[in-house]
């Protein structure tokens, strides 16, 4: 089982199920937390993967951070997440033969998630000019004697 929580642009916290897209903005932050036991009690062996984008915090861990892409190629962009866990540590095996066996024998499941990575339209906020006028003329004459 996995589930994950998408922190959205606006600071919102969801947790989405399997086949949920996660909506957030470039360079938002996605945690992810898988949760697997093994019938035989084999420890169990995490990699997150998101093909090459964006970065993990750490992509061996059950419970980690994607943080998206801070540059997108149009305003949104769909990014594939997935979590491989496994009862077996293969990627450690030196020899090639063994590294095959292992693969052989491992159990591994595959957990997939999509996450949409929005870029928001910039916002104008203009002040409106401000108008100042005065009920009686100044004297200028009067202002200058009396400021020094």
């Amino acid at each position: 089982m996995a589930r994950f929580v998408c922190i959205s642009a606006d600071g919102q916290r969801d947790t989405l199920s399997m086949g949920e897209t996660c909506l957030t903005r470039r360079g938002g932050e996605v945690e992810l937390s898988a949760f697997a036991t093994d019938e035989d009690d084999d420890p169990l062996f995490y990699r997150w993967t998101s093909f090459g984008a964006g970065s993990f915090r750490d992509s061996l861990a059950a419970q980690t951070s994607w943080f998206a892409p801070q540059e997108i190629e149009s305003n949104s962009e769909i990014f594939l997440i997935q979590a491989s866990i496994s009862d077996r540590d293969c990627g450690a095996v030196a020899l090639e033969e063994d590294r095959q066996t292992c693969l052989g024998d491992a159990s591994t499941q595959l957990v997939s998630f999509l996450v949409n990575v929005v870029q928001r339209p910039p916002v104008l906020s203009a002040i409106g000019d401000t108008t100042v006028s005065f009920s009686a003329p100044i004297d200028r004459k009067s202002t200058r004697l009396n400021s020094s």
